[in-house]
């Protein structure tokens, strides 16, 4: 529990980062979006920064219907994605591979109205 009596929890895929999280005092745990390793409805508020733009349609989808799954009735997801980014203005090429990829390793342009759809699909919106 913290000092502002709330109990905070954190999820990351980088291990490294997840112990940087701990030494903040933290509950953090590796894990990933589309298997949240928290009981059903036991969230009153889950924030996701900067994490949907990354995730292909297939992970984004489980990783919203995860999120539906811990909150509570009631319960909020807080959450942001770049809007409108221009994903082929922003690539790079890998020199041994050849691959093209966003530099940031975004998959999806987000504009209001699909974080909107793809929110209220999951009953999130």
């Amino acid at each position: 529990m913290s000092q502002s009596g709330m109990d905070s929890h954190a999820v990351d895929i980088v291990p490294e980062t997840v112990a940087r999280i701990r030494e903040k005092g933290v509950n953090a745990v590796t894990g990933s979006i589309d298997s949240l390793p928290y009981e059903d409805e036991s969230m009153d508020i889950v924030f996701c920064s900067e994490v949907l733009e990354h995730l292909t349609q297939e992970v984004r989808t489980r990783g919203l219907q995860e999120i539906r799954r811990v909150l509570r009735p009631g319960g909020l997801l807080i959450g942001s994605t770049p809007v409108n980014e221009l994903l082929a203005g922003n690539t790079t090429c890998c020199p041994e591979c050849g691959s093209v990829f966003h530099s940031s390793g975004h998959l999806k342009s987000f504009t209001k109205g699909t974080q909107r759809e793809e929110l209220e699909k999951h009953g999130s919106g």
